[in-house]
């Protein structure tokens, strides 16, 4: 028997630390209860006749009738903490929210989240609870809710992600968090972690975290464009032909020249043999030694010009033949390159990590 009460005394004081007690507005003393000072028809009869209750914002959109009824499953929650049962007395809770988003329902819940090792869910009650500041709790309460907050910080890890490009999905660890434009902020347990971004159209984002406790980092979200192929030539489409049709006019030149050429060695032909029908054995007079230079001179012109025509028509061929329609894999612009800068709070100390994708 000795044994039994000293169990049951010490269940009263684990609940009793972190269970809400009476207060002006609805928030039930667990102890109490479990001592059977004050039933749940006194405690309601104690909150109803509490003036200018109803003007707090917790009671917005909520009539007597239906927080009644919350008040009553909320009840029955602390009255499974005998056992203790939290399994079924979160339950009760999650009830009770459901009829009425009060803050000492959130304040037990959190209590035995708590109890049952659900730290990022006893985080989040805990922050529903406190919204309005110490609202309906005791001095003692409010404190303690405190204290177990910033423990939970200590224990959760904290994840701020940040995305500035439209209609984009961010996942984490498979469970959607957001779509689109927006700062987003969460608890999780320390450890790994993979958050994701996806967008039709580009390429996806994944980073792959692995959190220690406490720790505090912030991730942006950026997507580039997804690769695609694309038909294009080299240069411009004029490029090759112009060349081609340069190299065209050196040949045309070239052949003018070759033919004046010709035209001059048959003048010095003739002339040479109208002066020396026998053949000539003295000195060829100088006018058909100027023709027959003109003649070579241009000869050697047209050459040299045949030779650069048919170098720049070849090279306007080759040119043709690279410049012709290829597939190419086109990125995003470089804007859309990425470059994510991870600021990390832990408690041994501050870090700054970046990651450039390209």
């Amino acid at each position: 028997m000795m044994c039994s009460s000293s169990r049951t005394e010490t269940r009263r004081k684990v609940i009793a630390q972190h269970a809400p007690t009476s207060g002006p507005s609805l928030v039930i003393a667990v102890a109490l209860l479990l001592s059977g000072a004050v039933g749940p028809g006194q405690a309601w009869a104690q909150a109803t006749t509490d003036s200018g209750s109803e003007t707090k914002p917790w009671f917005d959109g909520v009539d007597m009738e239906q927080a009644k009824k919350a008040r009553q499953i909320f009840l029955e929650g602390n009255k499974l903490l005998k056992f203790p049962d939290y399994v079924a007395a979160a339950e009760k809770y999650k009830a009770a929210i459901e009829l009425w988003d009060h803050p000492a329902f959130h304040y037990n819940l959190a209590t035995v989240e708590y109890h049952l090792v659900r730290l990022v869910e006893a985080y989040k009650s805990l922050q529903q609870a406190m919204r309005h500041g110490q609202g309906p709790m005791s001095d003692g309460q409010y404190r303690s809710g405190i204290e177990l907050k910033k423990r939970l910080e200590r224990q959760l890890s904290h994840i701020e992600i940040v995305c500035e490009q439209p209609a984009v999905k961010v996942t984490l660890d498979g469970e959607h968090a957001f779509t689109g434009k927006r700062r987003y902020q969460e608890v999780v347990l320390p450890g790994p972690h993979q958050l994701t971004g996806t967008k039709a159209g580009h390429e996806s984002a994944i980073h792959d975290l692995v959190l220690k406790p406490g720790e505090k980092v912030t991730i942006h979200i950026r997507l580039r464009k997804q690769a695609r192929l694309e038909h294009r030539r080299r240069w411009s489409r004029w490029i090759p032909y112009a060349v081609l049709v340069t190299g065209t006019l050196f040949v045309a030149s070239a052949g003018y020249f070759d033919r004046t050429s010709t035209d001059r060695f048959d003048q010095f032909d003739a002339r040479y043999a109208a002066s020396c029908p026998d053949g000539c054995r003295g000195a060829i007079a100088q006018e058909l030694k100027d023709l027959r230079a003109s003649a070579e001179q241009r000869q050697r012109i047209a050459i040299a010009i045949y030779a650069a025509g048919g170098a720049v028509f070849a090279t306007g061929v080759v040119l043709a033949y690279m410049n012709r329609k290829l597939a190419h894999e086109v990125r995003g612009d470089r804007d859309d390159m990425e470059l994510t800068v991870f600021p990390s709070v832990s408690p041994e100390g501050a870090f700054v990590s970046a990651g450039w994708r390209f």
